[in-house]
């Protein structure tokens, strides 16, 4: 190859690696169809429970407290779903076009860590033939999506490690907790345990709360600012909600179950104290 045709290949090699990687993954697809191997997703597997989730959303129905499955992956495909209105050989295929970066990010990877041009280069057409067959075979409503996210936290942390780059290392910690689904379920089990017991013992105490879907619950206690005060001074941190125009109410985040019993515990020494507006402490 002569020096203009390395140096447009150079140039533009991130665009000619996503197109080569789009053309194999399309074509994949196609001759997959039509050799009849990607089916729905089988009854009783993540896929299809995550699946059914996203078309609930689409259809404004949200999932029940008892939904354990990644709400970043739920969201994606209901975007999907609205996109290609439920048919799921466009979803397969608009989830190719987005994971026809991956062997891009594996180019820039290669880039930053300063292994050569051509070895970045080798490396990001080598994935083109065997990626695209793997992602097929695993299904690509869910393994592709996850390929690109494993291979995006690899570059940031890559690239903060070369650039001394804290922003960097917090993008790639967000990607691996996206990754980490055991981690998320067992975080959304603390939650809604938590979260039901402060709303157990704020009614048994006799505090007004409203009923919360999130990660935390508001509580009217009287004097927003000075529960959060005497709270700080027990080495408990709430959200004095003033500045929401809610003076009388606190905001409470979920723990684990230890840290919620505590901060229970806290409040009802400040109820017996005749700080907080209850009916009764028991």
């Amino acid at each position: 190859m002569n020096s203009k045709g390395i140096c447009f290949l150079n140039r533009n090699f991130s665009i000619l690696i996503y197109l080569f990687c789009v053309f194999c993954s399309l074509f994949l697809l196609y001759a997959a169809r039509n050799e009849g191997l990607l089916p729905r997703p089988l009854e009783g597997t993540d896929q299809l429970s995550m699946l059914r989730a996203a078309v609930d959303i689409y259809q404004g129905k949200m999932p029940d407290q008892g939904y354990m499955y990644s709400p970043v992956y739920t969201l994606f495909l209901f975007i999907l779903e609205v996109i290609s209105q439920g048919n799921l050989v466009v979803m397969r295929a608009l989830q190719a076009l987005l994971c026809a970066l991956i062997p891009v990010i594996i180019y820039r990877t290669g880039i930053k860590l300063r292994t050569g041009r051509p070895a970045a280069q080798l490396a990001a057409v080598l994935y083109c033939f065997y990626g695209p067959a793997l992602l097929v075979s695993l299904d690509f409503l869910r393994e592709a999506p996850l390929g690109l996210c494993f291979i995006v936290m690899t570059y940031f942390l890559i690239s903060g490690f070369y650039r001394k780059c804290i922003r960097e290392y917090m993008i790639a910690g967000a990607l691996a907790g996206l990754l980490d689904e055991e981690h998320m379920s067992r975080t959304r089990e603390i939650t809604h345990e938590g979260r039901a017991y402060f709303e157990k013992e704020f009614a048994s105490m006799g505090l007004e709360y409203v009923p919360s879907v999130a990660n935390f619950v508001l509580v009217k206690v009287g004097d927003g600012k000075a529960i959060f005060e005497a709270m700080l001074r027990k080495g408990i941190i709430l959200r004095d909600m003033g500045s929401y125009g809610l003076p009388e109410w606190v905001r409470i985040s979920v723990g684990t179950m230890e840290q919620n019993r505590r901060c229970i515990a806290e409040l009802k020494m400040l109820a017996s104290e005749g700080k907080l507006p209850v009916k009764g402490v028991s």
